[in-house]
């Protein structure tokens, strides 16, 4: 079915309507409601001033010179097996523009006028979570940042015996307290998901959450930290997580599209679903994620960056959820360059606050200049998108570097067949901890390829010299010697595996 239609979005002319089994959109209007199970995609027009978007023109990190230095979204994309991603960049203050793509065969569409497609924020739930917990200090006069969070705790008690020191509330806003859990991998089916003393109690899916390092004596990036810290709102407030920070955050800031809530598909024909590597749907839609303060949240490109520029107000002495003095607190670093739930840099152009996010499915990037009050978000409901986010981070016009460094430059040499041939094998490296890595190396049709050691995709190798290559993705530099009749391989000047 093709139904040609008159209307823009985001000022991307939309020319004509498609069913796409794979698709799934809400039609919105007078039929507000109704889920079109069938997919409807809106194919974009690049036929007219859309060619002139910037996004048309990303600056890659990696180009041979025998390429142009400029692509497309599409192409980005494409390269990286992403599905779809969703870009808004904040100018002094307002929010500049918001587009949302999606990769197909015919190219790049969009969601109909008016539809929000909602992600998975990942890590950056920890930000949005921070300010939660920050409202819940400021407005409460039992509560400090410097207290022992046992203190609050009522259904369930973090241990303190290891080290038999308390654990503060500032502590674990700012991964210092010591605590394991770097990450969680989600669940498929809410069914199936924890509840959050489950979580903390090692009876889901990962282990307990336990202090591991003395508090204060390192810097340790622990989701563990942030259930702690959902675990202590709740017992204070009676309130769900989600509840509160839907009260005291998302409502106030006006972030409509934004939730902590679980969710099925049934109650978000609007909710992205999940991507792998190869750009394959995950069978589940998506994963669960109860651990909602580290990971839970699903939200818009448009109402992060709204979240940041209510912090940009707050910076400038605008009144806000919490207090000029407050925000202080949350973007002065602690250790590692993190205050509450932020990464922080400090540069010439401007003073730079964000974070990452991962979850199975979703990789994202918000990232914020205070001075300038310019920013830029880039969701994307794929495994692999940090690829195509860095491209478009690099290429947002302004003059905010949100990116440092120079494009890298292969300049590819021929090389004979039976030279690259030699290469081919399997190599491995044993690692601190005494596990054994490896990365497979081939051969075929004339390209040289590896498996990345780090995420196990395979990476094509452009030669630059006699057994010396780059990685076509990443720039990274990849040597191979002979040395003592054995062949080894050099990743990245940092990591030698040796050929089996």
């Amino acid at each position: 079915m093709v139904v040609e239609i008159d209307q823009k979005t985001s000022g991307t002319t939309i020319v004509k309507v498609e069913t796409n089994a794979f698709s799934t959109v809400n039609i919105v209007g007078s039929m507000k409601h109704l889920n079109v199970l069938v997919g409807v995609v809106l194919l974009v027009s690049f036929q007219s001033h859309a060619q002139d978007q910037w996004w048309n023109e990303l600056r890659p990190k990696v180009v041979v010179d025998d390429s142009s230095f400029t692509r497309t979204l599409k192409e980005a994309m494409s390269e990286s097996s992403v599905h779809g991603v969703a870009i808004a960049t904040t100018e002094s203050g307002q929010i500049k523009s918001s587009e949302v793509f999606f990769n197909s065969e015919d190219g790049l569409s969009a969601p109909a006028e008016g539809i929000e497609h909602r992600m998975q924020a990942g890590s950056i739930s920890k930000t949005v979570a921070a300010l939660g917990l920050l409202v819940l200090v400021e407005k409460s006069d039992a509560i400090s940042l410097d207290d022992p969070v046992n203190k609050h705790l009522k259904s369930w008690k973090v241990s303190e015996t290891l080290f038999n020191q308390p654990i503060t509330i500032r502590q674990l806003l700012s991964h210092t307290a010591g605590l394991n859990a770097h990450g969680f991998p989600g669940y498929k089916s809410i069914k199936k998901a924890a509840s959050l003393k489950e979580v903390l109690s090692g009876d889901g899916n990962t282990e307990a959450i336990v202090p591991i390092f003395p508090p204060d004596s390192i810097w340790k990036y622990s989701g563990g930290g942030y259930e702690v810290l959902q675990m202590m709102l709740e017992d204070v407030t009676g309130m769900t997580f989600a509840e509160y920070l839907q009260k005291e955050v998302l409502t106030p800031l006006k972030m409509t599209n934004s939730t902590y809530e679980l969710l099925t598909e049934e109650a978000c024909p609007t909710c992205a679903f999940a991507y792998t590597e190869k750009g394959k749907r995950y069978k589940a839609g998506w994963y669960q994620y109860p651990e909602s303060a580290a990971a839970g949240l699903w939200t818009t490109a448009e109402d992060l960056s709204t979240f940041f520029i209510h912090l940009g107000k707050i910076y400038e002495g605008e009144t806000g959820v919490i207090s000029s003095e407050m925000l202080k607190e949350m973007i002065t670093p602690v250790k590692n360059n993190y205050g509450f739930g932020l990464f922080i840099e400090e540069r010439d152009n401007g003073f730079y606050i964000g974070h990452s996010g991962k979850n199975m499915g979703f990789t994202n990037e918000a990232l914020f200049n205070l001075k300038t009050q310019n920013g830029v978000v880039v969701l994307t409901d794929s495994d692999m998108g940090f690829g195509v986010i860095r491209e478009i981070e690099n290429s947002v016009p302004g003059e905010d570097k949100w990116l440092q460094g120079e494009q890298i430059v292969i300049h590819k040499i021929e090389v004979s067949d039976e030279s690259q041939e030699k290469y081919i094998g399997k190599y491995t490296v044993k690692g601190p901890s005494g596990n054994e890595h490896e990365a497979n190396v081939q051969f075929k049709k004339g390209t040289l390829t590896a498996t990345d050691p780090r995420s196990g995709r395979i990476n094509v190798l452009i030669p630059e010299g006699e057994g010396v290559y780059r990685e076509r993705r990443g720039g990274t530099q990849v040597g191979f010697i002979t040395k003592d009749g054995m062949m080894y391989m050099n990743w990245g000047g940092s990591i030698q595996f040796q050929k089996q």
